[in-house]
């Protein structure tokens, strides 16, 4: 767990970072403002990481992966290998389920600091720190997308919406925070995670935390973060609430060069390595009891045989 001084000073570090990213592949709303698109046209292959939701082994093994003959951290280091993280840092799964009853069942009793909720805390916030490290480190070659659990505030509104699944999560962790750290950090921290980006335009293929619940043209993209509707739909987007023809058409305006390219995402679990959705043009990656991750060469066509990897341990 982070002291509070620590984690004020590593938010106010990223923030900086995040408000002033290259415009080489994060175009600006204005000239102070970043946008919400990042897009990169260089050659760098890129890993593809589904939503983390706590677990630090995961992201450690990830980083201690070896390709060609080097780790990931390496290669992100010198610049070779570029990592995106789709979203969702916070708040642990189906693993952590009986810890969140017992979390809440401390809360309501008026332990709003219990022990249960002080381990998910743990483990969220060591995990955030290493990603806004990483983040600090190296800008143009790390990067972490916002999804629906980015939302320190537990707030309605902004593309944000309450989060309850197990155990009214996000209230716990909002009254965690406002108690632990006090309202200018936990501030801080939503000041972080509304400078995150939403969206990826890449050599072959297209990625955001969620299915796009809608086409975007480039200059809604751009501007998304600061459109409830768009940041909505591209975080939360539930199966079979849309057609697909919007990731159809996105990468049709976006990929004109690459006619196999693919569209990645997260957010909705499924059960084995990944799911074809929107005719095979959709591609979800999140299985929260494996450690899967989607490794691509820029232009590369897609074969899961080959560009999923499974990463450290699997979970059950």
């Amino acid at each position: 767990m982070p002291s509070k001084e620590e984690l004020e000073s590593v938010l106010h570090e990223v923030i900086s970072v995040l408000m002033n990213e290259n415009t080489e592949y994060r175009m600006y709303i204005d000239d102070k403002t970043p946008g919400y698109l990042l897009e990169f046209r260089d050659n760098t292959p890129v890993i593809l990481v589904p939503d983390l939701h706590a677990r630090n082994d995961f992201f450690v093994n990830v980083l201690n992966t070896h390709l060609n003959g080097k780790t990931v951290i390496s290669r992100i280091l010198d610049e070779s290998l570029r990592v995106i993280c789709l979203g969702d840092g916070m708040h642990a799964e189906s693993r952590a389920k009986e810890r969140w009853i017992q979390a809440y069942d401390e809360y309501i009793e008026g332990y709003i600091t219990n022990d249960h909720l002080y381990q998910e805390m743990a483990e969220s916030l060591s995990l955030m720190m290493r990603i806004m490290r990483l983040k600090i480190k190296k800008p143009s070659h790390f990067h972490f997308l916002k999804g629906n659990h980015e939302n320190i505030l537990n707030e309605e509104g902004e593309g944000n919406h309450p989060f309850s699944k197990f155990a009214m999560e996000g209230q716990l962790v909002k009254d965690f925070m406002l108690n632990v750290y006090g309202p200018y950090t936990t501030s801080l921290y939503a000041r972080f995670e509304k400078l995150l980006p939403l969206f990826v335009i890449g050599k072959g293929f297209l990625a955001s935390h969620a299915e796009p619940a809608s086409f975007y043209s480039k200059k809604q993209l751009i501007q998304s973060g600061l459109n409830h509707s768009i940041c909505e739909g591209l975080t939360w987007t539930a199966n079979n609430s849309v057609s697909g023809d919007a990731v159809k058409k996105m990468l049709k305006k976006y990929q004109k060069d690459y006619p196999d390219a693919l569209y990645f995402a997260g957010h909705r679990p499924v059960k084995n390595l990944f799911e074809f959705r929107a005719g095979g043009k959709f591609v979800q990656i999140h299985n929260p009891r494996l450690s899967n991750v989607v490794y691509l060469e820029p232009g590369e066509v897609f074969n899961p045989n080959k560009n999923i990897l499974v990463i450290g341990e699997h979970y059950v």
